[in-house]
């Protein structure tokens, strides 16, 4: 297990046996952040690790575990049912437990004394990082260091690492998210052939290189800070979450288009109007958002927050999937309900006019505004 913490370290956790025949937690610690950890996960093989400090900076690591480690069966019901197979009898699990125990003992002081002269603490100059005063014979290499910020911003709230593309996405405190991908010398297939320089004992700072992650896609979606983020298992979609705003997104980074946007009116709804599909309706608030709702899910599709004063009035056309909606900062606006976009905006000659209905013709050609 691998967790990070405000305290700026990050901690890998051993579950190790001892000889009194139970299991112990033993961590170490990695100290290479100047800020707390907000992210913390194993990649490639489960002997990479990445982790990210609101600061923005990204630190890869190479595992080497413990010997007593490695040979830990993967799972534990194979192991009770090869103990109780072996002894012949149906016995409890605490008494297969026991008996393992027994038959294990004398192999795992043998490695225990092993893994004792072979275990070196590193020095500050060491490129371990690892500051642990007792250490369970694991070994730790510092691979890589990446700058995440984006856009002047120097603080991360998020992240989230897709393991099957190799892809790390953060968000920063101003609304903007970024995704990055991780270089091929950390994919599984490459990173395993340097583990024979990264923990060769004879070398005590070995020297790896390796490039930092790369941008490949980065959007201001928000406001207002962005405190959660996930991913769907195809890696095409991004779900976002906003405390402030009570907001929900969903995104669709390769095509750059919504698929969700989840959010009430921050103050009173003024108008609403159903399209004539009925798949759709529209609401308008004194907040000056204009928003889509899907009528079969319940779900708010999009937010338009163009106008620049309270929306008063909204209504579809009868073609075109168009949206019109009229305010009290003097303009009407055409959107487009396909692409979620502002396609003309309708502006009264001076002086200037609040507008508190709207209306279109039966053929979509005429609108009219008072």
């Amino acid at each position: 297990l691998v967790s990070g913490s405000r305290d700026k370290t990050s901690k890998i956790w051993f579950l190790e046996k001892d000889p009194n025949r139970r299991r112990k937690i033993v961590p170490v610690t990695l100290g290479a952040h100047r800020d707390s950890v907000i992210h913390a996960c194993f990649i490639a093989d489960d002997q990479g690790i990445i982790t990210v400090s609101g600061d923005g900076i990204l630190f890869a690591w190479r595992v080497r575990p413990p010997k007593w480690f490695s040979n830990i069966p993967a799972s534990s019901s194979s192991l009770l049912s090869s103990a109780k197979s072996a002894l012949g009898t149906e016995l409890e699990d605490d008494q297969v437990d026991d008996q393992v125990d027994d038959q294990d003992e004398d192999q795992d002081e043998e490695e225990d004394e092993e893994d004792e002269s072979n275990n070196i603490i590193p020095s500050k100059t060491n490129r371990n990082h690892v500051i642990t005063s007792k250490s369970p014979s694991a070994r730790v290499r510092l691979l890589s260091k990446s700058d995440l910020r984006y856009g002047g911003e120097n603080v991360a709230t998020s992240c989230v690492f897709h393991a099957a593309l190799g892809l790390v996405v953060v968000a920063l405190a101003n609304g903007v998210f970024a995704i990055y991908e991780l270089p091929s010398e950390l994919r599984p297939s490459q990173i395993t052939s340097k583990d024979e320089i990264l923990f060769d004992p004879e070398i005590k700072n070995p020297t790896v290189h390796i490039q930092p992650l790369t941008m490949i896609h980065a959007l201001s979606i928000s406001t207002s800070t962005i405190t959660s983020i996930s991913v769907n298992k195809s890696g095409e979609w991004l779900a976002f979450a906003s405390a402030a705003l009570g907001q929900l997104l969903v995104w669709e980074w390769r095509s750059e288009t919504h698929i969700l946007k989840q959010q009430g009116h921050l103050s009173n709804a003024t108008s609403v109007a159903f399209a004539p599909t009925g798949k759709m309706m529209a609401s308008s608030g004194s907040d000056g958002a204009v928003k889509l709702w899907s009528v079969h899910s319940g779900f708010c599709t999009t937010t338009f927050r163009e106008h620049k004063a309270s929306v008063t009035a909204v209504v579809f056309s009868p073609r075109n999937d168009v949206l019109l909606s009229a305010s009290l900062d003097g303009t009407v606006r055409a959107w487009d309900t396909k692409r979620y976009r502002c396609f003309r905006v309708l502006t009264a000659p001076p002086p200037a006019r609040q507008f508190t209905c709207v209306a279109v013709d039966s053929l979509g050609d005429l609108v009219a505004a008072g």
